[in-house]
């Protein structure tokens, strides 16, 4: 029997930030967004019921609804998908079943509603707790509003808290910073995720950016935050266990390390992407074109060929604070990797990795440049 992700996408948002690049709709309370939320929940039962068919053999263990908003279909919608996951996919005892929440709609009553529902682990988006920097990223909460909804969550019972940050965001300083980590520090949470903006093209702040109206911070502030949270959160107990992840002992995400450890995981909605079977697969279709296929009985999946493989293992194990075992790599892939280990021993002179026998991994001065450091190895294969 093997063990399963899944991921369910919530393309539907009150309204969309100007720095998002997911794909979402606002919708209203009106009835025909309703009745668009109520159709879209059965095509997600559907769904399930046709992947159990088609990959018999697997068993949820993490369930991660992201968005977009999920919280938007509610408790009781929400309360189905789960039913029908378990209904299809026979979720595992102990299963981490997490929600991304906007603070705005998030009180004790909701929170109790959720945990009913079957969530044990909550992911808010609180971003920020500076006034000005939560204007400046279009959101529709302010600080006051998030750390009531972390203490909602906790006062209704749920002991797995998140709260999603932003880094390097137009205003941020390494001071406003450090006045939101503190405030964090007292609330809740045993989990962080702390993103460094990127200003994605297609977005408003692309263009907001190109033409002067927001102005982000340069390379050095955007060092001297990542650095600053690296070093407060480590200091106050929370493991790195990923570049962007902070997390108390025991409370590491374990839906999203299937993605850096190269697990299996279902990705259902549009713009989802999945991983089953050795093959990677997306769904890059909008809400009517994916929706529309499926009453053809057609699915818009694309293929993007096998997953897993040595390059792959490399660049998502550097990802994480563990690194990645070349021995391990040679065992499974039987590739010459002594030119890695050379050439991991050059960055380590610069401090910005370690190696300890064969194993590597980036130290959190190497995770800031990542991306070149694990080009630099890939073109080594």
């Amino acid at each position: 029997m093997h063990r399963l992700g899944i991921y369910i996408h919530v393309p539907f948002c009150l309204s969309k930030c100007p720095y998002c690049d997911f794909y979402s709709l606002a919708v209203s309370d009106s009835s025909g967004d309703e009745d668009k939320m109520d159709a879209y929940v059965s095509m997600l039962c559907s769904q399930l019921a046709w992947f159990s068919k088609e990959y018999p053999g697997y068993r949820a263990d993490t369930v991660y609804f992201g968005g977009g908003t999920p919280v938007l279909l509610g408790a009781k919608r929400l309360g189905r998908i789960l039913q029908a996951v378990r209904g299809n996919f026979s979720l595992v005892s102990g299963a981490e079943i997490t929600l991304e929440a906007n603070p705005c709609l998030m009180d004790e009553a909701v929170c109790r509603e959720l945990l009913s529902a079957g969530f044990n682990r909550i992911s808010i988006g609180v971003q920020s707790l500076q006034e000005e920097e939560l204007a400046l990223l279009g959101r529709r909460h302010d600080g006051k509003t998030a750390l009531a909804a972390l203490d909602a969550a906790k006062n209704a019972g749920f002991g797995n808290i998140s709260a999603d940050l932003m880094l390097a965001t137009p205003g941020q300083t390494p001071g406003s910073l450090s006045r939101t980590l503190d405030i964090l520090m007292e609330t809740p949470v045993t989990h962080i995720s702390a993103y460094l903006l990127k200003v994605e093209p297609g977005t408003p702040y692309y263009s907001m950016a190109a033409s002067g109206i927001i102005t982000v911070p340069d390379e050095d502030t955007v060092a001297q935050c990542y650095q600053l949270c690296v070093k407060r959160l480590t200091g106050e107990g929370f493991l790195q266990y990923e570049i962007s992840n902070f997390a108390e002992p025991g409370y590491e995400c374990r839906h999203n390390l299937k993605y850096w450890q190269c697990g299996e995981y279902l990705g259902l909605g549009p713009h989802a992407h999945s991983f089953m079977n050795g093959r990677r697969f997306d769904f890059n279709a909008t809400l009517a074109e994916y929706s529309e296929l499926w009453k053809e009985e057609k699915f818009p999946m694309h293929e993007n060929g096998p997953g897993g493989d040595l390059e792959e293992k490399l660049m998502l194990g550097l990802r994480l604070n563990q690194g990645v075992d070349l021995s391990g790599l040679n065992r499974d892939f039987g590739a010459e990797l002594s030119p890695l280990l050379k050439k991991s021993r050059e960055y380590e002179r610069h401090g910005l990795m370690k190696t300890e026998g064969s194993r590597i991994f980036l130290t959190p001065e190497g995770f800031l440049v990542s991306n070149s450091i694990i080009s630099g190895l890939l073109a080594l294969l």
